[in-house]
Order: C-alpha cells, then structure tokens, then sequence
C-alpha cells in the first residue's frame, strides 16, 4: 500500500489496468448519476453486493475490483466489462502485463480475440497491415487516375495517401519488431 486517498484511506499501488477500472467505475457512476448508495443498490439487487463504502474505496484506488466485481459493475453501469478495463486516453500503458510498445490497433485485435499479441502474431499483424494498405493504395490511385471529376481525383488521392502512410507506419513497426527478435 502507497499513498493516500481521499478520505484518509490507504491508496494501492494499482497497476494501469486497475487505475482505468477505479476511473471508469468514477466516471460512469457520476456520468449517470448514481450516488454511492445508489450503485450499491443496483449491485445488491443483482446479488452482488457491495457496500458504498466499497464503491468510494473502488474509486479512490484503495480496494481491488475482482473479476466477478468487475462484471457486476459494468452490468449496473450498462457498459461493457471491456469498455470498464480500457482507458479512453490510448497514451497511457494500454494495460498491466501488455507489451510496453503494443499499438492501438494490435490492441482492439487482441481485444477482441482476433490475434494474440505474441511477437510472432504482431509481426504477422504488421505484414498483413502493410499489404492490406498497399492493395488499398493501389485501388485508390487507379481509380483517382480514372475519375472524371477533379474533385473525385482528389479525394481519391486523399485516401491513396491515407492508405500510404498506413503502410509506412506498418512498416515500420515491423521493422522495430524484427529488429528486436
């Protein structure tokens, strides 16, 4: 135990994932507005109960949320349990035990359990975004070539250049991760 919360409780020292739940709950209770007691309510009428005194500890990062907490939460907040443990600012780590460097889109992957996150899966996400822009690249230029309207023409070169920095991004990300294999 770290720190102090409001309240003179004693802070946990929560990893990323923890403190974007602790967030969440905040944000979602007051964005709603239900008190303390009420959440309390909703969860007890669930059969999870758990007490407002709980739920100010929850929010002050001075009790852990355990994964049956969890899904009780975000089903008396009405959101998902996935949306409770992924932060809206995709600056911060994207979650506790996640590669340091993982990017968005190989997170909503994952996520979504589309691919995991091993190194061989990322570089194998990287191959396939850079041929998947460079197709799209290729499609968008042939048609902008076509296109009878200058303004078509260039809102199709827009999108061309788009898919191209995808590719350069995609790229270069494979690149990091060959190098460091």
């Amino acid at each position: 135990m770290t720190d102090e919360a409001p309240g003179g409780m004693k802070k946990l020292d929560l990893g990323p994932t923890g403190r974007t739940v602790a967030a969440r709950v905040s944000q979602m209770r007051s964005s709603r507005g239900l008190t303390f007691a009420a959440l309390s309510k909703r969860l007890g009428d669930a059969g999870h109960p758990i007490p407002a005194l709980g739920l100010r500890r929850i929010e002050a990062g001075a009790r852990n949320v355990s994964a049956d907490d969890l899904m009780a939460l975000a089903a008396a907040l009405e959101i998902s349990p996935v949306r409770m443990l992924v932060s809206d600012d995709w600056t911060d780590p994207l979650g506790t035990g996640l590669p340091p460097d993982l990017e968005r889109e190989e997170f909503v992957e994952w996520v979504f359990d589309r691919r995991a996150i091993s190194r061989p899966e990322r570089v194998r996400f990287y191959r396939e975004e850079a041929e998947d822009a460079g197709q799209k690249f290729d499609f968008f230029m042939t048609f902008a070539e076509r296109a009878a309207e200058e303004a078509d023409r260039e809102r199709l070169r827009e999108d061309a250049l788009v898919q191209a920095e995808r590719r350069q991004r995609a790229l270069s990300r494979l690149a990091e991760l060959e190098a460091n294999g």
